[in-house]
């Protein structure tokens, strides 16, 4: 893995070479074929690390431990897009000390007793600064974030509850990992989330899928696309997950949401569940993104319709499995799916 970081910033750094010498496609070439190549080095390792699991150790019937096997230790947030850029003012050797420390408080506090808390993000206080991006060192972070994240406030909390007895102020502060939503569990909370960040992580979720079509449909260029679904598709597959298990949680626990009402987004209770369809449906339905394929050379609208197929089909199987309580992910509500 420290190969793919280092390549990583060696990349971005090329890439921005170029795209100042206006060379924006060859910049964007380079992203996505790094892209590609990371996502095949992580399937790797998660292939060995299944194989481990699988194979097991043993003597006599003694198992051992395989801490190398076990999912909750990979590395979280794996998605090719997280690669796109680098954090700003930071080199390998300074993002890595980061990233390293937040590893390294991370594991210590499971040692302590700690678990993972999905909540933390909810914390964030957006300054950009170093122990900004979660209220816990126990929260997934994206690599945009994870090496400025520090112990922080409910970590004190909790330690001082397990080892003095002392009475957490803040009892909404946490959750861990099967309190997460899917499409069986969907009266748990949508901020409950590993896959989420920032204290608005509904708004969070749609401008990570504004950056994903940006990508995938060039908007402004009669270029065509290089990035593809294909490259992306942890990424959307995450976020297409991600929006179904706000509009199924909503359903039944918008009414506990502790930051999804807010002064730009203010509908009541009642109305966040068809606000969520609607909101879905506005971006997988988009009609200006048949607009902005119009607007293409040949080759570039075949590549960004290919584009657009790929990502309705993406949205519509993984949105399948959600049929408790209601299906809404239907053709009747998302008619731009008809026929994929």
């Amino acid at each position: 893995m420290e190969v793919i970081y280092k390549k990583w910033f060696r990349v971005n750094e090329e890439a921005q070479t170029l795209a100042a010498a206006g060379q924006t496609q060859q910049a964007e070439q380079l992203r996505a074929n790094f892209a590609k190549e990371a996502t095949a080095a992580i399937a790797k390792v998660q292939k060995i690390r299944a194989n481990m699991k699988r194979a097991g150790l043993r003597i006599g019937s003694l198992p051992f431990r395989i801490a190398a096997a076990d999912p909750q230790l990979e590395d979280p947030a794996l998605d090719a897009m997280d690669f796109i850029s680098t954090p700003v003012g930071y080199t390998y050797q300074t993002y890595m000390y980061g990233y390293f420390r937040d590893m390294v408080a991370h594991e210590l506090g499971h040692n302590l007793g700690l678990r993972h808390n999905f909540k933390g993000n909810l914390g964030n206080n957006e300054s950009g600064e170093i122990g900004s991006p979660s209220r816990s060192v126990m929260e997934y972070l994206s690599r945009r974030d994870r090496h400025l994240d520090r112990v922080s406030a409910y970590d004190v909390m909790a330690i001082a509850f397990g080892y003095k007895g002392q009475e957490p102020e803040h009892r909404n502060w946490f959750c861990t990992d099967e309190d997460e939503v899917d499409s069986e569990n969907y009266l748990h909370s949508a901020e409950c989330s590993s896959s989420d960040a920032t204290s608005d992580p509904f708004t969070e979720l749609l401008t990570r899928l504004a950056k994903a079509k940006s990508f995938l449909f060039l908007p402004g260029s009669e270029q065509g696309p290089v990035w593809t679904v294909e490259i992306l598709t942890g990424q959307l597959s995450d976020l297409f997950l991600s929006f179904a298990n706000y509009y199924v949680s909503s359903l039944n626990t918008a009414g506990d949401w502790t930051n999804f009402i807010n002064p730009t987004r203010q509908p009541s209770v009642a109305e966040i569940p068809d606000f969520i369809l609607n909101t879905i449906k506005g971006q997988i339905c988009d009609p200006h993104l048949e607009e902005i394929i119009a607007t293409k050379t040949p080759d570039g609208q075949v590549k960004a319709r290919e584009n657009l197929v790929a990502l309705r089909h993406l949205f519509k199987e993984v949105t399948s499995s959600y049929q408790k309580p209601v299906s809404a992910f239907t053709v009747e509500n998302f008619p731009c799916l008809q026929g994929l």
